[in-house]
């Protein structure tokens, strides 16, 4: 079962082919965001939460009003994401998939992922608000910010 190490290495691994890239094409397979248009969007920053996956993405510059996004995903037993080339075979039956993103060099499937949804980041307190302090949060390096994460796990 995936771990929060695992969503570690996720990240770690999704990072460099995400992270400051433009989406050319997004396909969120789940009802609630299937209509989801993200192409154009950026993403900002790949990181890992407890056992969540999140991207986050910054508008176009052709969408002046829209608010930034966060994609979640947790993992649950079986999930996972996969990095190929453009032109390779999907590495998982499309009836798995539940998200399918591309850049201009790379291609990212989320596949048999336990949860996927969309929501604004200035809400991802909606969805992972019940969680504790991230354990592996590199912020425990800092100790202002380890300081202030112990004591927020204290008082919870």
């Amino acid at each position: 079962m995936p771990e929060g190490d695992s969503l570690v290495r996720v990240a770690h691994r999704l990072r460099p082919v995400l992270e400051g890239r433009v989406l050319t094409h997004a396909d969120l397979r789940v009802p609630r965001h299937a209509t989801a248009d993200l192409t154009g969007w950026t993403v900002a920053e790949v990181l890992p939460r407890a056992k969540y996956l999140l991207m986050r993405l910054t508008p176009p510059a052709a969408r002046p009003g829209a608010r930034p996004l966060t994609l979640i995903s947790h993992l649950k037993m079986e999930g996972r994401w996969l990095v190929s080339a453009l032109d390779a075979r999907w590495g998982a039956p499309a009836w798995q998939v539940r998200a399918a993103l591309e850049t201009a060099e790379h291609r990212v499937l989320g596949a048999q992922l336990g949860l996927l949804t969309l929501v604004p980041t200035a809400d991802e307190a909606t969805v992972l608000g019940h969680l504790g302090p991230d354990l592996l949060d590199p912020a425990w390096d800092t100790p202002d910010d380890g300081a202030a994460l112990l004591a927020e796990g204290v008082r919870r």
